[in-house]
C-alpha cells in the first residue's frame, strides 16, 4: 500500500481507477475495515481515480484489514484498564467481501498464536462467524468447539421479513457453540436499517440457551438499541457490550455501548463482560 508523507506525518492509502480521471476521496473513521467501503469504491473505480486513506486500523490481529497485531491489541486493552480481551476476527462467509475473513485453517493457526502469546491480560481466542440466511454458521463446528468465545452475526440477507429473520436468529442463538449473538439487526445508522426480528422471541430463546445478546458499541451500529436491551433484560437474557474495535483507539467505543445499555435499564449485573474473568469463563463454558 503506498504512503503519502507530509513532514513527519505518514498516511497509507489505497488507490484504484484511471489516474487522469476526476478524483474521489473516501474517508473512513477508526473501526472499519476494507470491506466497509470497497463495495462503494469498486463501481466508481471504473470511471474515477479513487483514493481511500488507511486511517482505519484493525483489531483483527494480522488479517488483511489493517496493521494491528494480537499483541498490540492486547497491550492496548491493558492500557485501557481491561482485565481480558477477546480476539474475534471475522470468519469468511456470507457478507464478507474483498477477501475479508479467516478460514477454519487460519482460525486454528490463530488459536495457536494466542496460546503462545505473552500478554499482561487474559486473551481469549474467538471468532465472529457469519449467520447465513437460514441461520447456519460459516465456521465448522469442530473449530467453534476449540475457541474460547464464539460471536455469531448476520452480515447478509438483511432484507428478510420479520418472521424469517426471527427464525434465523433463534436458530443461531440455539447453536450449542454460540456464546454471543452479534449486532442482531445488522443495522448501520443512517445507512441501512437491517432486519427487524421479533426481539422478544429472540431474547427468550437466548435466555433459554444461555447465549448473550450483543450491544455493538461502534457508533455506527449501537445494535442492540436501548429498547431492545430492555426487552432482552426482561426476558432474562444476558447482555454483552462489544467495542467492535478494529484498532486500539476504538477500544474507547465501550462508553457508547454502556450508554446504550443504560438506555435499556441494564445494570452491571446484566452485562457479561463486567464479570471477573473466572465468571466470564464459566458463562462461556
Amino acid at each position: 500500500m503506498p504512503t503519502a508523507h507530509n513532514g513527519d506525518v505518514a498516511l497509507s492509502y489505497d488507490r484504484a481507477g484511471p489516474s487522469d480521471a476526476p478524483t474521489v476521496i473516501f474517508v473512513e473513521g477508526l473501526g472499519y475495515g476494507k470491506w466497509m467501503w470497497q463495495f462503494q469504491r469498486d463501481p466508481l473505480a471504473d470511471s474515477y481515480d479513487t483514493i481511500v486513506f488507511d486511517n482505519r486500523g484493525t483489531g483483527d490481529s494480522d488479517c488483511p484489514e489493517g496493521p494491528y497485531t494480537i499483541a498490540e491489541m492486547a497491550a492496548g486493552a491493558a492500557e485501557f484498564g481491561h482485565d481480558y480481551l477477546a480476539i474475534t476476527d471475522h470468519a469468511t462467509g456470507p457478507g464478507m467481501v474483498g477477501g475479508v475473513g479467516l478460514s477454519d485453517a487460519e482460525l486454528r493457526d490463530q488459536i495457536a498464536a494466542i496460546e503462545d502469546l505473552d500478554a499482561s491480560i487474559q486473551v481469549l481466542a474467538g471468532v465472529e462467524t457469519n449467520v447465513d440466511a437460514d441461520g447456519d454458521l460459516s465456521t465448522g463446528d469442530d473449530v467453534l468447539a476449540d475457541l474460547d468465545v464464539v460471536v455469531a452475526s448476520p452480515h447478509s440477507g438483511l432484507g428478510q421479513d420479520r418472521e424469517t429473520a426471527t427464525e434465523r436468529l433463534v436458530r443461531a442463538v440455539e447453536h450449542p457453540e454460540v456464546d454471543i449473538l452479534g449486532h442482531p439487526t445488522g443495522r448501520l445508522i443512517n445507512d441501512r436499517p437491517g432486519i427487524a426480528p421479533d426481539i422478544e422471541r429472540v431474547a427468550a430463546a437466548a435466555a433459554e440457551a444461555g447465549t448473550a445478546l450483543e450491544v455493538n458499541a461502534d457508533p455506527r451500529r449501537l445494535d442492540l438499541d436501548g429498547d431492545a436491551v430492555r426487552i432482552a433484560i426482561e426476558a432474562g437474557a444476558t447482555i454483552a457490550i462489544d467495542t467492535d474495535a478494529h484498532g486500539t483507539a476504538a477500544l474507547d467505543n465501550d462508553r457508547y455501548g454502556v450508554h446504550t445499555a443504560r438506555r435499556g435499564w441494564a445494570t452491571a449485573a446484566d452485562v457479561l463482560n463486567t464479570r471477573p474473568f473466572d465468571d466470564l469463563s464459566a458463562f462461556l463454558d
